[in-house]
């Protein structure tokens, strides 16, 4: 019995160690990256691929119906990669299911992904219908720096 709890005790520690939390991606030497993706559907939704880095560098791919088409980088203030690590953790993102309401035969919504990564360890959601105030609300915040920038 004792032996089992030592192994438990062991398997929670090792589980904790390996996941992501916001503690961790907050180190400085921490090397991190958020990227969101909107789908196409029957409309002009905007189509493209966004990521950002811990050195607050925004990588986008403009697909179809955005201002800008093609890659493009942009170094954003030196503040921003806090501010993302912020609206994450505000949002609970860590805390999302991994999917919410995939109907791939609902045509005109698009599916759209966002995935937090560091080194081997991610956090993925995929949403469509039905997500929740707060994935919605970090979305709509992402895709303002898209606006304030001129990408879509």
């Amino acid at each position: 019995m004792r032996k089992l709890g030592f192994l438990s005790l062991s398997f929670l520690l090792l589980a904790a160690c390996s996941s992501l939390n916001y503690k961790s991606l907050r180190k400085q030497e921490s090397l991190w990256s958020l990227s969101w993706t909107s789908g196409s559907c029957f409309r002009s939704c905007p189509v493209y691929n966004a990521h950002i880095d811990q050195n607050g560098i925004l990588h986008f791919t403009g697909i179809r119906h955005c201002k800008q088409q093609g890659d493009t980088s942009i170094q954003l203030e030196d503040y921003f990669q806090y501010e993302v690590l912020d609206s994450l953790e505000s949002k609970s993102f860590l805390e999302l299911d991994s999917a919410y309401g995939i109907n791939p035969g609902v045509m005109d919504v698009p599916i759209n992904g966002i995935e937090l990564s560091s080194g081997k360890r991610q956090k993925q959601v995929r949403y469509q219908l039905d997500a929740p105030d707060n994935l919605n609300s970090l979305i709509k915040w992402l895709n303002q720096v898209l606006r304030d920038q001129e990408l879509i």
